[in-house]
């Protein structure tokens, strides 16, 4: 008996304010240019087999794919005011749980996999701009990541196998070379019924090894697929065809650049495995790239 779930979440985003060539005067007030994104991501699947004399194979499959671009931007403009705050901010949360059940009398074999990959792009820009403030102006990017992946898997027979397989990547394309490596280090321990059943390890090519795109012909994302992703923040010249403008920022108060990124992951793999021969893993796959940067060049700051 067999009981396969695999599940797909595909989510892209833009988010954007920007001032172009105006001109904006709120004194004794404040002018905020603010782009802002919010994703909250909840994802969970099951499957079950159950068999007599048979063999049982229950496994899930579970891929998160977000995409991310965040920008708010003050090009050619002027802005006059007490308070300058020119901000793009990005935040994520994503819980993924996936679970497997398999009993039989002859053997069970559960297998959960949970894959994650998030590409995204946070920038705050200035190009060729005059931000004039009697206090404090600020121009900051900032990205917040809080990842849970739980994966379980209950199996029972005369031979009982279990298995977890959990990767999550940020701005980085999945290595699943690696991921192969690491899921074959699993299945080095299990019979023919639960090796070979989905996810990471589906069954393709001479080594019995399939890859991600390929299971249970599922499409999904490596990541990486945002370009040039990151968190950032420029102050810069504007390039013209006459002549180019430069950025000047003046604050009777304080005067903060900032790019900031916090991620928090967190993997959980759980087994109960019940037989005559049981065995069991779980492997975690945690790939970030990170890329924070504060760029001031062409610029006059006072």
């Amino acid at each position: 008996s067999f009981g396969l779930s695999a599940g797909v979440v595909d989510q892209e985003s833009k988010t954007a304010a920007t001032v172009t060539d105006s001109t904006i005067t709120a004194a004794p007030g404040t002018v905020n240019v603010k782009a802002a994104a919010a994703s909250r991501l909840t994802t969970g699947i099951t499957s079950l087999s159950a068999g007599g004399l048979a063999a049982g194979v229950a496994g899930t499959t579970a891929v998160n794919n977000m995409k991310s671009t965040v920008e708010a931007a003050v090009i050619g403009s002027t802005l006059t005011a007490k308070t300058i705050d020119v901000e793009a901010e990005n935040t994520v949360t994503a819980t993924a749980t996936g679970g497997a059940a398999s009993l039989s009398g002859l053997g069970g074999a559960g297998i959960s996999i949970a894959v994650n990959t998030f590409d995204d792009l946070v920038k705050a820009d200035v190009a060729g701009s005059t931000l004039q403030a009697t206090g404090d102006v600020t121009v900051d990017a900032k990205e917040s990541r809080d990842v849970k992946q739980v994966v379980v898997n209950i199996s029972g027979g005369a031979v009982a196998g279990g298995a977890n397989v959990m990767v999550t990547s940020v701005n980085s394309a999945i290595d699943n070379d690696a991921a192969k490596t690491k899921t074959k280090e699993l299945e080095t321990s299990f019979t023919d019924t639960s090796a070979q059943t989905i996810g990471l390890s589906s069954a393709s090519g001479n080594d019995g090894q399939g890859d991600l795109k390929k299971a249970n012909a599922v499409t999904a994302d490596y990541g990486g697929n945002v370009a040039g992703a990151g968190v950032y923040t420029s102050v810069r010249k504007l390039a013209a065809t006459s002549a180019d403008r430069l950025s000047t920022i003046t604050a009777g108060g304080t005067v903060k650049l900032a790019a900031e990124e916090n991620s928090g992951v967190a993997m959980h793999g759980g087994n109960a495995v019940a037989g005559g021969v049981s065995l069991n893993g779980s492997v975690g796959i945690l790939d970030v790239k990170h890329a924070t940067q504060v760029d001031v060049s062409d610029a006059a700051v006072s």
